[in-house]
């Protein structure tokens, strides 16, 4: 689909550029003067400074810069196999695509594999077309934010939680503090605003 996509000939040639990223070349050229598409991965986890493990998206944001500045590069494929990760991380890949558009009139296209999940999904509401396979597992469209709860096992082996903070919710995640069943309503309706706020931002995207 990739290399169709390009409009190949039989002279396509794959050239690795690192881990994450791939020209497919559109006609039977030198490639230093062929025209290419550019096939970013976005795989694992989308995180800030994940490394190679997952998406970062300072890193992408370099990708995309470096597309922009070729004037070989015709269009970018985004090969997607991700079940998400952090907001701030979805929403600031998100924007650099945005940005890419603003500069570019070269096209963006996902491309969903197994999983384009959540921020995954997120990302790819900022490209020109998506593509998916009747069998990826997308969408997931909501936010989560866990919270575990150990006092139990604190109080078990004789471990008691203190701490000096600055406001009331400041240990709101803090799963060894214990509560009362009004205070932890309390702080459950406050995280739960920050949820319902963070998702009719992806909700709007």
């Amino acid at each position: 689909m990739l290399l169709a996509l390009a409009g190949s000939s039989e002279g396509t040639t794959w050239t690795a550029h690192g881990a994450h990223v791939r020209e497919v070349m559109v006609a039977e050229a030198k490639e230093e003067t062929a025209d290419k598409v550019v096939v970013l991965d976005v795989k694992g986890l989308i995180m800030s400074d994940i490394g190679r493990n997952g998406t970062d998206p300072s890193r992408l944001a370099t990708e995309l810069q470096r597309v922009a500045d070729d004037p070989h590069a015709v269009a970018i494929v985004l090969d997607m196999d991700t079940p998400g990760g952090e907001v701030t991380a979805s929403d600031e890949i998100y924007h650099s695509l945005r940005a890419f558009h603003a500069t570019s009139a070269k096209p963006v296209v996902a491309c969903m594999r197994s999983v384009c999940a959540s921020g995954g999904y997120y990302i790819a509401a900022a490209t020109d077309f998506i593509l998916a396979n009747e069998l990826s597992l997308t969408g997931s469209i909501g936010v989560i934010v866990p919270k575990y709860k150990y006092t139990d096992l604190l109080d078990k082996i004789g471990v008691q939680f203190d701490s000096v903070k600055s406001g009331e919710m400041k240990d709101m995640l803090s799963g060894g503090v214990p509560r009362t069943p009004e205070e932890d309503a309390r702080m459950n309706a406050y995280v739960q605003t920050l949820v319902d706020e963070t998702f009719e931002r992806f909700l709007a995207v």
